[in-house]
């Protein structure tokens, strides 16, 4: 279980009494700009159209539940990867205290070797999108770029020890 779903909230329905409930959290929901973060114990959205099937990496070693979806493509400053012949998955993870983007290192080589063979500066990209399959079907494009936080935006590389056999662990971007 994931560590929102071992927490739960304490609800005190008499305080005479001091007797309380207790309710297993349902979702929660960050609010970057205002700097605040809130548990429920209902689902905090109301338009489900953007629901993704969230991928399991414990299959691959990971010792922990991470928030991972399994990435339909991915493109640098506009230049879409070509993921023919890729034979492991790529996923992204969300990470909510993270403000820029990392590639676990294998992947981050991988892009590093295509993008030089196709005459693109690897070191400054400014931007990276993914689409992400919906679970009704439809894609999902998400991104992040340079102009939207030019004091957050970075990519780089990152070594991770959650996987049992990194020949074989799926591309991880976070």
């Amino acid at each position: 279980p994931t560590f929102f779903e071992q927490e739960c909230i304490v609800v005190e329905n008499d305080v005479v009494s001091g007797r309380t409930e207790t309710k297993r959290i349902k979702s929660f929901c960050m609010n970057a700009p205002l700097q605040e973060f809130s548990f429920s114990t209902e689902s905090l959205i109301q338009d489900q159209s953007n629901s993704m099937q969230l991928f399991d990496l414990r299959t691959y070693g990971d010792f922990v539940d991470h928030y991972a979806v399994k990435v339909k493509s991915i493109s640098f400053d506009g230049l879409e990867l070509s993921t023919k012949g890729i034979k492991r998955p790529i996923v992204a993870v969300f990470d909510s205290g993270l403000t820029g983007c990392l590639l676990i290192r294998p992947f981050w080589d991988f892009v590093q070797k295509y993008y030089t063979d196709n005459t693109t500066d690897t070191r400054d990209f400014r931007s990276v999108s993914i689409a992400v399959k919906e679970v009704g079907g439809a894609v999902c494009n998400i991104k992040s770029s340079f102009e939207d936080d030019q004091r957050l935006f970075y990519v780089n590389s990152i070594d991770l020890d959650w996987f049992d056999d990194e020949a074989t662990a799926p591309y991880v971007i976070i």
